[in-house]
């Protein structure tokens, strides 16, 4: 993402297949990391998770993935008895995902990251323009669907470190240390700068950038 982000032209398409897949793993970690579920729902989560993604396997018979899903699915059927008393759980598809955990901006924003994903002509039409042509507009979206997915990462990880107990500032100060930086800002500061990035893009009205340079054309 960072790549994209320093491109010398809005790389729009790119940033939003890259944000839409963050929140993506976002919102499943988050449903497992739930600190509402005790941890026999958890593990349920989890098989559910395993089982639903061989479906993805089927055309390629991946064996070493196959064969995780299957020592799931062996598990579950062994352990029946032991959940007996536990409530069903329930795995939501991608956007049901995203509309639990992200409410509000969430679910528009993953419709709109999830055009490029699907080839919306439409979307990429539009964008491809606007990426080619650099205007304002196209930074400004860039930059949105990239917020957008680091909130949803910041979402995700505080939901991670609540689960095990984890100090974020401790944990950041040992990634600056591993990567030679001189100074780490605290996991405080950092969402303190996701949140002023985020509301200052938030007042930014794309409507009152108006281009007016001609569209690119192919040679006829």
């Amino acid at each position: 993402m960072t790549k994209l982000l320093m491109a010398d032209y809005p790389n729009l398409v790119g940033c939003a297949a890259v944000a839409r897949s963050a929140a993506e793993h976002a919102s499943r970690s988050m449903y497992l990391s739930d600190p509402c579920i005790s941890y026999q729902a958890r593990l349920l989560r989890t098989s559910l998770l395993m089982s639903n993604s061989l479906r993805e396997y089927k055309s390629t018979h991946d064996s070493g993935a196959t064969s995780v899903i299957d020592a799931w699915n062996r598990w579950r059927a062994r352990t029946g008895a032991a959940f007996k008393d536990q409530s069903k759980q329930k795995l939501p598809n991608a956007t049901g995902l995203i509309q639990r955990y992200f409410s509000g901006e969430g679910t528009s924003r993953y419709e709109e990251l999830s055009r490029p994903t699907h080839g919306n002509a439409a979307w990429l039409a539009i964008t491809v323009v606007q990426e080619q042509k650099e205007t304002p507009v196209a930074r400004i979206m860039m930059m949105r669907n990239a917020l957008f997915a680091v909130r949803c990462v910041v979402a995700a990880t505080v939901s991670i470190a609540s689960l095990w107990q984890l100090d974020l500032s401790s944990v950041v100060e040992s990634v600056g240390e591993r990567g030679d930086a001189d100074t780490s800002p605290t996991w405080e500061e950092i969402e303190a700068y996701v949140r002023d990035l985020g509301n200052a893009f938030s007042a930014i009205d794309e409507r009152q950038f108006v281009d007016l340079t001609a569209d690119p054309q192919p040679p006829r």
